[in-house]
């Protein structure tokens, strides 16, 4: 059964730095989103699938730490935008979309988005 879902950006902690800077990082490759990085909105954990389907899935829980972005850009092209598609949401559909309970509760608590580039939430 192939399932559809909303991808919002998160960091592994890669980068070896700030979280800010792997927010920030997360919300280009995966979203062509470029911006200033604000301060972190809450916290969140959900359990991550690791070899999903094979005889060796695994469950790492994730501790997520949410911060706001002000978007100053917006690109076409950016390294996910093949595999991932880009749409904007009011913080109540995007609660409604995620399957994280505490990451709704986190968007309904967030702020309602100013539209940028000409976009318009869903």
């Amino acid at each position: 059964m192939v399932r559809s879902s909303l991808i919002r950006p998160g960091a592994s902690g890669a980068t070896n730095g700030r979280a800010s800077d792997a927010a920030a990082t997360e919300a280009w490759e995966e979203a062509g989103v470029t911006g200033i990085v604000g301060p972190v909105l809450g916290n969140y954990e959900y359990e991550k699938v690791i070899g999903r389907g094979s005889r060796k899935q695994t469950f790492l829980r994730c501790n997520v730490a949410v911060h706001a972005l002000q978007v100053t850009a917006l690109s076409k092209s950016y390294p996910e935008c093949k595999q991932r598609r880009r749409k904007w949401f009011s913080p109540e559909k995007a609660a409604q979309l995620v399957d994280e309970p505490q990451l709704a509760a986190l968007l309904l608590d967030a702020v309602e988005p100013v539209a940028c580039a000409g976009q318009k939430t869903a």
